[in-house]
This record gives C-alpha cells, structure tokens and sequence, in this order.
C-alpha cells in the first residue's frame, strides 16, 4: 500500500503576511466566512487533485517496474524511474532495498525541493513497496510537485480558476497518457528483443551440439577444412555464450556454456589465439582483395602465455582489426599483428599495426576516454564492449596497459601490455635433442612435414647426425616400429580416415615418455587435461614453425654420462624437512642431494632414473607436479611427490611413480 506523509502548517503561514491578515479583519465577518470558505474548498479541491496525480503516479510506477521485479533487473528498475524523472512526471526518486543492512539502489533526494508542503499544494511525497519475483522487498520514494501553472491557477484565481484547472488537469492527464503510452511501447519492444535473444540463443545450442558431434566422428575431412569448421562452430559457440551473458540476470546460471565464464581468467598461448583471429580475419576479408592481414611471429614470441579473458581479448583484436581496415584509403592497406617480450616494461607486447591514414594527435591524446571516437568529439558509448574505452578498461583489468601510437598519412599501432605467466605442465616450450638421436614425425597433412623439415634443417641437425623419418599414416609407423625405434615422435591428433587418434596410438604404443602431440586442437581444455594426465607433451600445429629446437653438444652429454650417481634428490623448501632427510640419510650411508628451489639443479648431470622428490607447493607459488611432468617429459622416470596432501589428489598424474608423506622413504 501507498503511504502519503502529509506536513500541516499553520492558517497563519497560509493567508501571507500580517498585514494581509489585517486588512481582512475590516471586510464584515460573512464576507470573511465566505472567502475563507472558498479558499478552504479550493484548496481541498486541489489537494485531493494533486493526490490523485500523486496514486496515478504510483500506478503508473507498478505498470513499469513490475517486468523490472520480475527480471530482479536493479539496473532497469533505477533506470525505469530515472526516466519517469526526465519526463518530469516525478522528483527526488530514490529506491531502497529492504535487506540487512539496506542498500540504495538510487537516491535522488537530496536535490532542492524535495521537502514540499501538502497544505499549501507545493508537492507531497509518496512511498511505495514492492516485493520481487525472488522475496526481496523494494521501497521506491518520489516526490510529486505540480507544474507552476498549478500554482499561479490556485493562488492566483482562488475564486474563478477552478474550471480552468480542471481542464488544465484533464490536459495533463492526456499528455501523460501519451507519453505513458510511449514508455510502455518501448519497454514491451524491450521485452520483445530479450525473449528474441533468449530464444535465438537456446535454438542455436541444439544444431550446434549435432555439428560438434559430426566434426569429431568424421575422419575422412581434411584437416585443413575440419580447422575452418571447427573454428565457425567455436565463434558460434561464442556468439550464443554472449547472447545468453547479456541477459544474464534473467537466466538461470547453468544454462551458460561452461566452457568460459566472464568471471575467470585463463591462461592462453598468446601466439596460437593470435594466429587463430588472424586466420579468422582473413577469411572475413578474403573477397577485399587489397587487404593484407598477416602475423608477425617468430621463435621469441613462441611460448608466451597470458592469464585473461579469452573471449574478451579476442573480441578486442578482432574490432582493432575492423578498425584498422575501416582506415585504409581506397580499400589497400596491410595490418600485421606481433607478439614480443617488453623487457623494459616487464611484460608481453601485443601491437596491431596498419599502414592507413592515422589520426591527428589530438584525437590520440583523447582515445581510451568514455565516449570518444576517431572522427568523433564525442559519442554515446554502445555499451557492446568494442570500443576503444572498453577495450582499454578491460586490458588495465587484466594487470596490463594500453598505448596507441599514430601518424597521420602513416598509419596507427596499438599496442596491448600484459604480465606473462608460468608455462602450463603440458606446454613443451621446446624440443630437444642429442647426437645421432632418430625423430619420427607422423602426420597426414603434406604441409607439416615441410614446416618441420624447414625447423630441422635451420638447427642443422644434419651436422650432429640426427635422422629425420616421415609418415603419413599410423599403420605405416606402426609397421616401421617392428624393427625400429626413435627417440622422439611429433605426432599430429587426427588423421583422415583413421577412427584411431594419435593420442590413443601414442598410448597403445606406451610413447608418452618420448612423444609430442602436435595438433590444430592445442586449445581445447579436454585434450590439454587429458595429455597432462598421461604426460604427453604439446605444440599447436599452427606454430610448429617457431618451436625451438636445441641439439645437445657430445661434451654435455658425455657428462651426463659421467655424472656422480646418487641415490636420491630432495627438492623442497621446507628447513626442517631438509634436517630430517640429511640425518636420515647420513644415518642409512646414502648420497642424497638436498635443494631449496627446482633452479638450484642442474638436471644435464643427473641420471633420469635417480628417485627424484619434490614438494607439491615450492615458494613463489611453484607447484611440485608442474616441475615433475617437465622432468618426465625430458626422461627422468623415478619421480615422487614428497607433500601432505593425499594419494588420491594426484590419482591423475599417471606419470609419477607415488606420492608419499614428508618422511624419507627409507
């Protein structure tokens, strides 16, 4: 229910001044009685007038923010009586939440006039409670003051303006009728685009599921086709994700795809995500001939990985681009995407450059302001996420920092700055190997072969003996292990019309201590799982062009060779841990070498089948099974976890040979 607060004042306060009061007093008393009767019927007139606007207000205030309440929209509901203030229909609105302790979701009261006198028709207040789809209880205030013609009509016109009012009333009422009539067409509109939206979203997951489905179990398309698809499928994927995320309020929360929450920071390898927008941008632009859109990658930018918001970033070096192409004169222009370390800034660099027309100087300063554009003073943000504001805000966010640089007549660079992070276990950051070792490279795509031949030949493998054996189909390499083996295998997933993937032929053949999977589905979190798990090591095809590779020299192999035997080595930072192995050992006349930090170790000299312990949390954030899964992959295989955690926590780290307590094993 609506409650009104009235203020009386005095009748005094209400005739004016005293001298006014005293010249009535010369008027005979009936004629006193009868003006002062008018007055009283005016204003209760009025008065029952300005509280019949001040319910119809509140009628008109349910109407609106019932689809508000029903949404538990907030942001809407302060909008909906923000615009009932504009249109000038109520003041001094304000909107409580009724919650412990209560939170104001508007608060327009302190503005002047906000404390009117019912008595003398200045305005009034009005309170409404309403209570949300979800149990929470809202108090909305307002504050209703008539226009000043009320005014002038009742003081000025006390005995002859009341059929005027009236009828001003009546006009008044039609013109709010008017405008409630436009504000209900726009909400209804507003309704209407949300159901749309919701209902697009939800239709899209179902034929999107069969394509997913189709993708993986047909083996006879190529893969550079099942790339292309595989990536429309994801950006749809991503477009329904958007549609449902905007409307998030409304929605229950497991209907979001899970894959990516906007919450959550992932770690991305920046190059591969960067390579992948920049082969989804030349598909985009394939029939605007004269635009080239290139990468601009190379060994240094290998391995660099970022904790963001992958979606996000990648909508930000898709509109750069858009907005790059939108610059160049004529249709022509060249736009190349770079990833580097900034050594001075500490962080990673990623520039988008074109050579198009620039902008003044002035403008740059501005860019990164809300509502501030190239070619624009000023404009409305679109609230979409793909300006240059927003873009900025979500970079500063992530830790990093945004620049634009431009000439005009030159061209523009803008370049992103964001903190690396640590290499994921999976991750192999470069491929190593000695003199005379065999590496086997087992792929269907022709292109591959080429690109690692390429990469082989500029370590100049051929001088250190390194044999180099290429296979187009598991049954081949299969046949060929009959009687030989290699001491490194580069094995692509998928393989046209083969039901098989190389990850389950690499674990039939029990090749995770000596393999890398390198695959066009380096991104996908299940496959990345599933190889830390197992052990096997990864390379995202699109950039096996710029994996280092590193040929050990005879001396440092000679040495591991002739390294001291050990009977076991402790890695952790714990000193009272490390007393407790030094006097067990000592006491057992075993040669163990205890170290702090996993940097203090020079693995080259050590044996790979010395029992290695780690501790699962190192300082600085360092996890023991991280540096456990990279030694696996270089060949040391007697390797345990020395923490206090339980088994079971590493029951998918197939890879280590136990987990034990703090105490030394013997």
């Amino acid at each position: 229910m609506a409650t009104t607060i009235v203020s009386f004042t005095s009748l005094a306060n209400f005739m004016g001044q005293q001298k006014a009061i005293f010249k009535l007093r010369t008027i005979p008393p009936w004629v006193i009685g009868v003006v002062f009767a008018w007055v009283i019927i005016i204003h209760a007139i009025f008065y029952f007038i300005l509280q019949s606007q001040v319910r119809d207000r509140e009628s008109v205030l349910t109407t609106l923010v019932r689809q508000d309440l029903e949404m538990v929209n907030y942001e809407l509901m302060a909008r909906t009586v923000n615009d009932l203030e504009n249109i000038k229909l109520i003041r001094c609105s304000s909107i409580v939440l009724k919650s412990n302790p209560p939170q104001v979701v508007l608060n327009h009261s302190f503005k002047d006039g906000c404390s009117p006198w019912p008595l003398l028709l200045t305005g009034t207040n009005s309170k409404v409670e309403y209570k949300a789809i979800n149990g929470s209880l809202f108090d909305i205030s307002f504050v209703f003051r008539p226009d000043s013609i009320f005014y002038v009509a009742v003081y000025s016109l006390q005995f002859f303006g009341g059929l005027l009012i009236i009828l001003l009333h009546g006009v008044q009422q039609r013109k709010l009728n008017f405008k409630l009539q436009t504000l209900e067409i726009e909400n209804n509109k507003t309704m209407e685009v949300f159901n749309v939206t919701k209902q697009v979203a939800h239709d899209i997951r179902s034929p999107l599921a069969a394509l997913d489905m189709a993708l993986k179990d047909d083996a006879s398309l190529p893969e550079s086709k099942r790339l292309i698809v595989r990536t429309a499928t994801n950006r749809i994927h991503e477009i329904a994700n958007e549609l449902l995320q905007k409307n998030k309020s409304t929605i229950s929360k497991n209907e979001v795809d899970s894959k990516e929450d906007e919450s959550v920071m992932q770690k991305i390898l920046l190059s591969s995500v960067a390579e992948s927008i920049v082969a989804e941008k030349r598909m985009q632009y394939r029939a605007r001939q004269g635009i080239l859109i290139q990468s601009n990658l190379s060994e240094n930018s290998y391995g660099i990985f970022v904790s963001i918001h992958t979606r996000e970033f990648r909508r930000i070096i898709s509109n750069l681009i858009n907005n790059s192409v939108e610059a160049f004169t004529g249709g022509i222009g060249n736009i190349t995407v770079g990833i580097k370390r900034a050594e001075a800034e500490k962080m990673v660099c990623i520039e988008v450059t074109d050579n198009g027309k620039g902008m003044p100087s002035h403008i740059v300063a501005k860019l990164g302001e809300r509502g501030v554009s190239f070619g624009k003073e000023s404009s409305a943000g679109s609230g979409s996420g793909l300006g240059v504001f927003h873009a900025k805000s979500s970079v500063e966010k992530w830790g990093g920092k945004f620049a634009i640089e431009s000439k005009e007549n030159q061209g523009t660079t803008v370049k992103i700055y964001l903190p690396e992070a640590q290499l994921p276990i999976s991750f192999v950051p470069k491929i190593k190997l000695s003199v005379g070792q065999k590496v086997v490279v087992l792929d269907d795509d022709q292109s591959i072969h080429q690109i690692w031949n390429g990469r082989f030949d500029s370590a100049k493998t051929h001088e250190s003996n390194v044999e180099i054996v290429h296979f187009a189909a598991i049954a081949d390499c299969e046949k060929w292990m009959e009687r030989d083996r290699a001491n490194l295998y580069l094995i692509d997933f998928e393989f046209l019309g083969n039901k098989e993937s190389g990850f389950d032929f690499i674990v039939r053949k029990n090749l995770q201590k000596q393999t890398v999977l390198v695959t066009s589905r380096y991104e996908e979190p299940e496959l990345q799982a599933k190889c830390e798990s197992a052990g096997i090591g990864l390379v995202p095809k699109g950039l096996a062009a710029y994996v280092p590779i590193v040929i050990e020299s005879p001396a440092s192999t000679t040495s591991a060779k002739v390294a001291e035997r050990l009977d076991a080595i402790l890695i952790d930072d714990d000193l009272l841990v490390q007393m407790i192995w030094e006097a067990k050992a000592a006491d057992k006349k075993l040669k163990v070498k205890i170290y702090s930090d996993p940097s203090e170790v020079d693995f080259s000299k050590i044996a790979h089948d010395c029992p290695i312990y780690i501790d699962s949390n190192l300082k600085d954030g360092v996890k023991g099974e991280g540096i456990a899964a990279k030694l696996h992959s270089e060949g040391f295989s007697r390797l345990y976890l020395a923490t206090g955690y339980e088994k079971e926590h590493f029951a998918h780290l197939t890879f280590l040979k136990g987990v034990i307590g703090k105490e030394p094993p013997w």
